[in-house]
């Protein structure tokens, strides 16, 4: 917290936001010197949404995450916990991160049957920030979507 009163700016004074990792500028009330902001802040999952239309009949879904700053280490499917009620089979089956790291999509295939499908972020110490502080606790309070996928009397969906 030593750099300039006048806040974080380059050799042209136009504002820096971010530091070489991608690390919000400043972290406290003034900014770091150097390439690198101290950052001492846990992530928190701040969201989880849905994507697509509810209720639905359809194959698969999305969720999208956000986080309350940059994160890595998002991956399927170890970092999220489907809860299933009246739904079998449901898988996350892909996660794209978007350029800024702060949300990132999840793709779910619905499985069969009708009920609930919720998905939960699990804090399993893969995923961190850019100065490697981890989520902690992860997260259960997102959306639910409500899945009418019933099998046929042929037992095919």
């Amino acid at each position: 917290e030593a750099g300039v009163a006048a806040g974080c700016r380059d050799h042209n004074n136009n504002p820096i936001t971010h530091d070489q990792r991608g690390t919000a500028r400043p972290q406290g009330a003034r900014c770091d010197i150097g390439a690198l902001e101290f950052d001492n802040s846990v992530p928190v999952v701040v969201s989880v949404t849905r994507l697509d239309g509810n209720p639905t009949q359809a194959a698969s879904v999305r969720f999208l995450v956000t986080f309350s700053e940059a994160v890595s280490g998002v991956d399927a499917p170890n970092d999220f916990a489907l809860v299933q009620s009246g739904v079998s089979n449901a898988a996350v089956t892909q996660v794209v991160s978007a350029g800024d790291h702060l949300t990132h999509t999840v793709t779910v295939s619905t499985g069969t049957g009708g009920g609930s499908l919720r998905m939960n972020v699990i804090d399993n110490n893969s995923i961190a920030d850019f100065a490697g502080n981890g989520i902690v606790g992860g997260f259960t309070g997102g959306e639910t979507y409500s899945i009418d996928r019933p099998l046929f009397a042929s037992g095919f969906e």
